[in-house]
């Protein structure tokens, strides 16, 4: 399954956050991003991600069941202070062994 986050305007230094909870030792997590349509290395999905002006980012977390397992995704963005830009999404997951499923964030920092 393909789960969608979108945020635009979002202030320069801002944090992408991406939190796995649940059954995690059931999963194998793969984080990727693309910056203005360029790949990058795989990112560690347990820490922050930094966003700079003026960018485009795609990022993907891709949570392949090992086991049967429910996990419970939140992706929020703060700005520098802490401040919640916009309203974070969180979704629970429940996969049978082998399903895979995809947190695609599209995010645009201000010009």
């Amino acid at each position: 399954m393909l789960f969608f986050f979108r945020r635009s305007d979002i202030p320069d230094g801002s944090q992408l956050v991406l939190n796995v909870t649940g059954d995690t030792d059931k999963v194998a997590q793969v984080c990727t991003m693309s910056v203005d349509q360029n790949p990058s290395a795989p990112l560690d999905p347990t820490q922050p991600l930094s966003l700079q002006s003026p960018h485009a980012y795609a990022v993907e977390l891709d949570i392949t069941a090992l086991a049967a397992a429910t996990v419970t995704i939140d992706v929020s963005v703060t700005a520098s202070g802490g401040v919640r830009v916009g309203v974070p999404f969180q979704q629970e997951i429940t996969a049978a062994a082998n399903d895979l499923n995809t947190i695609r964030c599209d995010l645009a920092t201000e010009n």
